[in-house]
């Protein structure tokens, strides 16, 4: 359901012109192949530290790309979330960096949001994340 919130606003915020260039019309049947690419088995449910969920990612950055976002994370489009895993198996965001260092690299889990940033008209800027 958020995935589809998120796709649809991205979708929603692109589609009126920009000061400086319009960006690609938005299609129905490129949100559904979105949506069904995204939902598609080879992303693994977009699980937290998956290959899915990097492929997942990719797919959602290029289409931010394509859409004329500009990239709002620390890495690009990226932005880096401190994630572990607790002895028990659950995941657990750390308040940040340095304390992620505290927790053994065997339960340190690769996580991250995708960020992109539309140019605001008239009210500031609007930002779009995908997480």
């Amino acid at each position: 359901m958020h995935l589809r919130l998120g796709l649809l606003l991205l979708a929603g915020t692109c589609s009126s012109p920009a000061p400086s260039s319009a960006p690609p019309p938005v299609e129905p049947d490129r949100i559904r192949s979105l949506l069904f690419t995204l939902a598609a088995d080879s992303m693994e449910g977009r699980r937290v530290g998956s290959p899915g969920i990097q492929r997942a990612a990719r797919v959602i950055a290029a289409e931010m790309e394509a859409r004329g976002l500009a990239p709002a994370g620390d890495s690009g489009f990226y932005m880096r979330v401190p994630l572990g895993r607790q002895p028990n198996g659950r995941l657990m965001v750390a308040p940040n960096f340095q304390a992620l260092d505290t927790i053994p690299a065997e339960r340190r889990v690769p996580a991250w949001n995708v960020v992109g940033q539309v140019e605001g008209r008239g009210l500031g800027n609007e930002v779009v994340v995908v997480s």
